[in-house]
């Protein structure tokens, strides 16, 4: 349903067409933000600055180029235009007399500022802008003690240039495919920048027992649940457990583990291919044949 609210003998008064040149910016560092300022001048008696245009884009009573303003015409935006500034209004938010945004919202917001008419900013805005252009590629730390397989090091790599744009990551990957020496790869890559700090839950120290409630189908799996307890400091020996209900399934999947185990080793290089059940070993499984 379309409701249009027009007094009867009254012509829809627009203003005038505003483009990128009629639009000005300043945008500076603010602590852990950017700050932007500016004004859209409509003609010599009349602007809007950035907080206003903000707040008229979003109680706009109408769609598409055209912004209602308070004295009942409208203003009318290019497409071009319109479509930047929502995107800055997307990313950003009010603040003081304009907006502020996360650095990690830069990329769009430079589709608005490499067009506009008038740009001032701060060298933390230009070195920020250039360094989210720049592609590094580190070599792995010499002082790593381990060797990194191709796909964990692609994945190291990652991490890197995230950490050169100053962004955060989250490693997600099945568990025994190596998240752990991939941050550490990270970390030393920036160990002349001064202590790291982890944050980890206890079950990944030096613990004395490890206990497996549900044998999984992966022994490399299985072996680097039980390996964490070494990684941070534990020289005492480990005691593991495994609770496997007797001729049961799980009970089955051990035993085929025995016969898994040295295949995974020889052939887990870059997938976990090697760790994964084929329909004729799942099937004996299920049947109690295996």
């Amino acid at each position: 349903m379309l409701i249009l609210k027009w007094p009867q003998g009254e012509k829809i008064r627009v203003r005038s067409q505003v483009s990128f040149n009629d639009f000005t910016m300043s945008v500076k560092k603010d602590r852990d933000w950017f700050k932007a300022t500016g004004s859209l001048t409509i003609n010599e008696d009349l602007a809007l600055d950035l907080k206003q245009l903000m707040t008229l884009l979003e109680t706009s009573p109408v769609r598409g180029r055209f912004v209602a303003l308070d004295d009942g015409t409208f203003l009318a935006l290019t497409r071009s235009l319109k479509a930047r500034l929502e995107e800055l209004r997307a990313y950003a938010t009010v603040h003081g007399k304009g907006v502020r945004f996360n650095p990690l919202a830069v990329p769009a917001i430079e589709e608005l500022t490499d067009q506009i008419g008038s740009l001032k900013s701060d060298n933390a805005w230009k070195t920020h802008c250039k360094k989210l252009k720049e592609i590094i590629q580190p070599e792995v730390p010499r002082t790593l003690r381990a060797k990194l397989r191709d796909y964990q090091i692609t994945g190291f790599k990652w991490l890197a240039q995230l950490a050169h744009w100053q962004m955060g990551a989250c490693l997600a990957d099945d568990m025994g495919l190596g998240k752990t020496v991939q941050a550490l790869s990270a970390i030393l890559l920036h160990a002349d920048q001064g202590p790291t700090l982890v944050v980890a839950p206890v079950s990944v120290m030096g613990n004395d027992y490890v206990i497996h409630m549900d044998p999984w189908w992966n022994p490399a799996v299985e072996d680097q649940a039980s390996d964490r307890a070494h990684r941070i400091g534990q020289t005492r020996p480990v005691t593991v457990y495994r609770l496997v209900v007797k001729d049961s399934i799980e009970e089955r999947i051990v035993n085929l583990h025995k016969e898994k185990r040295e295949l995974a080793e020889s052939l887990l290089a870059g997938s976990e291919a090697a760790g994964k059940v084929s329909a004729s070993e799942l099937l004996a499984l299920l049947k109690g044949t295996a």
